[in-house]
């Protein structure tokens, strides 16, 4: 092949190439098109209108206090972006809200620290796409704020404004819940009331009415107001810990073994010493040590079983 032969199978393989990129260009810039377009079409079907009911508005250097209405329109509403605005700058604040036509809701924007001197408020909604996006709409409604809007702090007309609280006007916020005092860090308080149950001990950690009780050791751990006395052990000799008489619920227990068949007669009165042995006073409740075809009769294994 002359050199004239290879040059037209390069320039052909060129076109060839140049053809496939011309071709997967033409398709990316067409499906972003058309993906754009289809979201600007599933928007178009949304229409959601809000505004702010001017005279519930309060606007403090502490916070602002808007209600805002749902107006009749389609679309799934996830919230509703506030911008608070001055002369300078503005303060962007998202709440949820997912409300439904025609509801009425009142919000409450903190604003301390973040703004002062506020002008203006605007509310634009949040809305949730069939695709489960969330996208900002445009500015719907916007609030001048005047004089009128900003409350007048007097305490005793019976409104607790944005301004007070229990502490600065207990007349229109009523009285603040007493202190909650703790001072053993246990999270219990010796007030009770709304401050919950109380600590019978506020200097020991240990007591309080959550503690686990220690029974016999003479201190109400758990504040219930009493010590818990221990239950009794049985004994080897199957006497309890706290006495000197046997008890057939010893039976079998820490090595006790009491022998049954007996009436009796002197129950509960004497301690058991020794098995087997008619000359000891061995009698235990209704059960005893006594040998074989002797039973217990006036504290003594006298009498034939």
């Amino acid at each position: 092949m002359n050199k004239r032969g290879i040059s037209s199978v390069i320039a052909s393989i060129l076109l060839i190439l140049i053809a496939i990129v011309a071709v997967i260009l033409i398709w990316t810039i067409l499906r972003t098109f058309f993906s754009s377009s289809g979201e600007q079409v599933e928007l178009g079907r949304v229409f959601i209108d809000l505004e702010i009911v001017d005279k519930n508005t309060q606007v403090s250097t502490d916070g602002v206090v808007a209600k805002v209405k749902r107006n009749k329109g389609l679309g799934e509403l996830a919230g509703i972006r506030f911008s608070i605005e001055n002369e300078s700058d503005s303060y962007i604040f998202d709440a949820d809200a997912n409300m439904k036509e025609f509801e009425e809701r009142t919000f409450t924007i903190s604003i301390t620290g973040q703004i002062t001197d506020v002008i203006k408020i605007s509310i634009a909604p949040i809305i949730n796409t069939t695709d489960g996006k969330l996208i900002y709409g445009r500015v719907l409604d916007v609030f001048e704020v005047s004089g009128q809007n900003i409350p007048q702090v007097i305490c005793g007309d019976g409104s607790c404004n944005i301004v007070e609280d229990c502490a600065s006007c207990s007349q229109d916020c009523g009285s603040c819940p007493p202190g909650c005092t703790d001072g053993d860090g246990d999270l219990y308080n010796v007030e009770g009331g709304s401050c919950g149950v109380v600590d019978c001990d506020d200097n020991n950690a240990a007591i309080n009415p959550a503690a686990v009780e220690i029974c016999g050791n003479g201190i109400d751990e758990n504040c219930d107001g009493i010590d818990d006395a221990c239950p009794p052990v049985c004994e080897s000799d199957c006497t309890y810990n706290t006495d000197n008489i046997c008890h057939s619920a010893c039976n079998n227990v820490n090595g006790c073994s009491l022998k049954s068949g007996c009436d009796g007669i002197s129950a509960g009165t004497n301690i058991c010493t020794s098995p087997n042995q008619p000359s000891v006073t061995i009698c235990c409740e209704a059960e005893t040590f006594c040998q074989p075809g002797l039973c217990c009769a006036s504290g003594q294994c006298s009498v034939p079983c």
